[in-house]
């Protein structure tokens, strides 16, 4: 059951929105002198709007649209980024949760479901069902409410400062062990080549070697079907086909994948048939605006084509790359294959049925690619 404050709120918003000079001037007195809040009555609210704490100091931009059954909390302020009347106020979508202290600013969308954490400020799209904390606001993960404790934990210092170093020495370390073949393999792959993968690797010879992002497949990864099928109609796949977003992915290891992770990402599906799972995105505005800008930078002229033996991979998705019409291409994986030039067996993930992650393993990754040159 609603409060009394809320209760009021909503009836004398209803008489007030589009109303005459005297319900506004009666709900104008009621919200800025009882509640002590700044909601213009020209603001567009759907049903089932609720107030806590009275709403108190919180400010909402009348350009603002705002879903149903959304709640809204004390010292928050929702509006344009600046001045300009011609400046678009955020759209709050069904079913959010607005923390205190919470600052949403700009022509963005907060996403059905989401909830904003206390003190968060947000400048960015929030996809559904998720949850932001801090400033900037970060997404903590995919599963609605249900918060990652260990993720909440890492954020908080001296946890976060001793994570922060962790990471940075291992990175440290992992380029050690890369660093002595990245000269070769800045001679192989010079800054107008454009390289394709099945999951990050691309992204870690861009950085290594200092490269523009002229490629798509960076910070993300393909089910094996899916980059057969990508890689086959290549170009009509970065230059023709729509790129769109799904609520879940059409295989059960994705799904649980994202449930895992420690924040939600989006699934895209290209030309209504291939699915790219954008690990390292938080947006599927992000995603998208990325995805057609440096897909526009491919180079089809000098490609180099890298696969995995990863994500449901068999030996049929292997030999179908080794038929692709690819001069400069290379596969890595745990099996020795017959008759499949492109296939480069990596012994020391035989046990493993699939080769190990982009990252951890590139000093691997990098030899195999100089030996095979």
């Amino acid at each position: 059951m609603k409060n009394k404050k809320t209760i009021i709120f909503n009836a004398l918003y209803k008489r007030a929105h589009g109303g005459g000079i005297i319900w506004n001037t009666i709900y104008k007195l009621y919200t800025e002198y009882i509640l002590g809040c700044d909601i213009p009555a020209l603001t567009q609210i759907g049903e089932g709007f609720e107030i806590f704490h009275s709403a108190h100091a919180s400010v909402v931009s009348p350009g603002t649209i705002i879903g149903k059954n959304v709640s809204l909390r004390q010292n928050t302020t929702i509006g344009a980024k600046g001045f300009d009347s011609a400046e678009k106020s955020p759209i709050i979508e069904d079913e959010v949760t607005i923390g205190p202290n919470v600052c949403i600013i700009g022509n963005i969308t907060i996403g059905r479901g989401a909830t904003i954490g206390a003190g968060a400020v947000v400048v960015k799209d929030v996809p559904p069902n998720t949850v932001v904390v801090g400033n900037p606001a970060k997404i903590l993960n995919g599963g609605g409410k249900r918060l990652r404790l260990k993720y909440i934990i890492s954020l908080t210092p001296p946890i976060s400062w001793y994570l922060v170093i962790r990471k940075q020495i291992n990175d440290k370390r992992l380029y050690q062990l890369r660093k002595q073949y990245i000269p070769d393999i800045r001679k192989m792959i010079t800054p107008d080549t454009s390289i394709i993968s099945s999951n990050c690797f691309a992204g870690r010879i861009m950085q290594d070697l200092g490269m523009q992002y002229n490629t798509p497949t960076l910070g993300l990864y393909f089910f094996a079907d899916d980059y057969i099928e990508f890689l086959s109609h290549l170009k009509y796949y970065l230059t023709e086909a729509k790129l769109e977003f799904l609520d879940q992915s059409r295989y059960p290891l994705g799904n649980e994948r994202r449930a895992k992770w420690t924040h939600w990402y989006p699934i895209g599906l290209l030309g209504g048939k291939v699915e790219v799972q954008f690990l390292h995105y938080h947006t599927e505005k992000e995603a998208a605006e990325k995805w057609y800008r440096r897909a526009r930078r491919v180079n089809f002229d000098k490609l180099f084509v890298i696969g995995m033996e990863q994500n449901l991979c068999t030996v049929d998705n292997i030999k179908a790359f080794d038929k692709l019409p690819f001069e400069n291409k290379i596969f890595f994986s745990s099996k020795q294959i017959d008759n499949c030039k492109s296939n480069c067996y990596l012994e020391k993930f035989a046990e493993h049925g699939e080769v190990g992650d982009a990252y951890r393993w590139a000093d691997i990754f990098y030899r195999e690619i100089i030996r095979r040159n």
